[in-house]
């Protein structure tokens, strides 16, 4: 049976839901909701390093991973499902997540290349040892954001609740994402490069 392991980067507790770091959990939340109410039952596990939700898409079997141990330290969680499932990264793992050079409604497929400053992608890369996998870059650069953005405002902002027409357009991204997700597992990732605008 052919494997994916779908990791959506985020950081656990309610006080970072909405916020734009975690558009990789709610990403996963929407996919997993998804396949739930389309009566796909998820196989689920909770450890200390992530939670895993285990569905069958039409013959593949896909784990959702929650990688549990804050953005920073994501790749220790990757790594051990990665190796639970003997599967290989570079056509087997697939991370979502925020990406702060893309503006918010726009989002990426991408395999390979650098993090960006992505301190989530790079524990990742360090972890595995290759970062050859294949990315869903969700966008999250609002319009008035600075061309040079200094780690304090990158480090306040990622981090804070979104309201109003910010926290729809983070919503739709989700959405939009979700489906983006699917239709990769369906017809193959390959075919799904395209960039969303929403």
């Amino acid at each position: 049976m052919k494997k994916l392991i779908i990791a959506g980067l985020g950081n656990p507790g309610e006080e970072y839901k909405n916020t734009p770091h975690n558009i990789g959990f709610e990403t996963l939340d929407k996919i997993a909701e998804i396949l739930q109410d389309s009566g796909n039952i998820a196989k689920e596990r909770h450890t200390r390093e992530g939670a895993t939700y285990e569905f069958n898409v039409n013959g593949t079997r896909v784990v959702l991973l929650k990688p549990l141990l804050y953005m920073n330290l994501s790749g220790s969680a990757v790594k051990k499902v990665l190796k639970e499932n003997n599967a290989d990264p570079k056509k087997e793992l697939w991370i979502i997540h925020d990406d702060a050079d893309i503006e918010a409604g726009t989002i990426k497929i991408k395999k390979g290349g650098g993090s960006a400053g992505h301190k989530g992608i790079e524990n990742i890369a360090k972890s595995i040892g290759t970062n050859d996998f294949w990315r869903f870059r969700v966008g999250i650069r609002p319009k008035n954001a600075p061309v040079k953005r200094p780690p304090e405002f990158m480090s306040k902002f990622v981090t804070k609740k979104l309201t109003g027409n910010a926290l729809a357009k983070m919503r739709k991204s989700v959405e939009t994402c979700a489906e983006m997700v699917l239709e990769s597992i369906e017809n193959g990732i390959e075919k799904t490069k395209r960039i969303i605008i929403n």
